[in-house]
Formats: C-alpha cells, sequence, structure tokens
C-alpha cells in the first residue's frame, strides 16, 4: 500500500465520501474542509496538523471495501 497522501487521493476521497465525511475523519467543519480545498492547501494542512495517519486509514479502508464487493 502507498503511504503517499496525494491532492488525487484526497479529492477522489472527498468525490466518494463527500465534505462532511472528510470533515469528520479530520475533525474540522466541512466549511474549513471547503477553504482549504479553494486555497489548494488541504494537503499541506493535513500534514501539518498531524492528521496525515488518520485519512490515509479513511482512504485505505474505503479502498479494501470497494474491492473486497467487485
Amino acid at each position: 500500500k502507498s503511504h503517499r497522501i496525494t491532492e488525487k487521493k484526497i479529492e477522489a476521497f472527498i468525490k466518494d465520501h463527500g465534505v462532511v465525511k472528510t470533515a469528520d475523519v479530520l475533525g474540522v467543519s466541512p466549511g474549513r474542509i471547503s477553504q482549504l480545498r479553494g486555497e489548494k492547501r488541504l494537503r499541506q494542512w493535513v500534514i501539518a496538523a498531524g492528521k496525515r495517519e488518520k485519512l490515509l486509514l479513511a482512504i485505505e479502508a474505503t479502498g479494501n471495501r470497494r474491492h473486497s464487493t467487485a
């Protein structure tokens, strides 16, 4: 498994699960997620705030679910 957090992974997670779910995983408001996305700083914020592992686990968990049902 890849341990890198990329803009594409974050955007794919948001597209699949929405801003509210992403905000819940990261422990911030949906408005903050939208603000950081608009400024193209979401990835930097995730890393700086120490939320990288949480988001990677959420991405991995949803990826595993998707592959196991196919």
